[in-house]
């Protein structure tokens, strides 16, 4: 920090919304600036968690996929090994 200059400190942070938005009804007023800076803040901190968490469940998912891609892979492999020994040409090959 520089000389001279004082660290900020938002007064609304510690507000629940409900009271944030109670406080603004009863001044009867549109939303100060402050009011709507704070509930901004908010969203935005709201969707980055979201964001977040969907990053994380996007993950998860696609190792599930990569899985079920090997498995799918497996079982046609085994499916064709299957087809080529009930018409007999596994058979000829030895």
């Amino acid at each position: 920090m520089a000389t001279g200059e004082r660290e900020y400190q938002n007064p609304l942070a510690n507000w629940s919304d409900a009271r944030l938005i109670a406080a603004e009804f009863e001044r009867s007023v549109p939303p100060t600036g402050a009011v709507q800076a704070e509930m901004m803040r908010r969203l935005k901190a709201a969707m980055q968690e979201s964001e977040q968490s969907s990053s994380k469940l996007g993950a998860r998912i696609w190792w599930l996929n990569l899985w079920l891609l090997v498995f799918t892979i497996a079982i046609c492999g085994l499916t064709a090994v299957l087809v080529l020994a009930e018409f007999g040409v596994l058979k000829h090959i030895r």
